[in-house]
């Protein structure tokens, strides 16, 4: 072998060196990335489930005072009686 072939050699060697490192160095960015993105994803559908549940509790919400003031007014009605309450419920017209 001559000195040239050495010195070709030993700079390929280094250029593929270098490229594994490089090869090596972006999976493991593409990895750490893949798996923020699945973090990011598990975010985003518990936050949509969430969402989703507050829909349900506002319709229900919304059912429950509904519930609650016909039972106040007919708690109401029956303490104050029925001459009261029509002059209440004839007032609210």
């Amino acid at each position: 072998m001559s000195e040239n072939e050495v010195t070709l050699r030993a700079v390929c060697e280094e250029k593929h060196k270098a490229i594994d490192e490089k090869l090596d160095r972006d999976e493991r960015r593409l990895n750490d990335h893949s798996s923020r993105i699945g973090t990011v994803e598990d975010a985003i559908i518990k936050l949509t489930a969430m969402v989703e549940d507050i829909k349900k509790k506002d319709v229900f919400d919304k059912i429950l005072i509904v519930c609650v003031l016909i039972m106040v007014l007919v708690v109401a009605a029956m303490v104050l009686g029925p001459e009261i309450t029509g002059k209440i419920m004839g007032g609210v017209k």
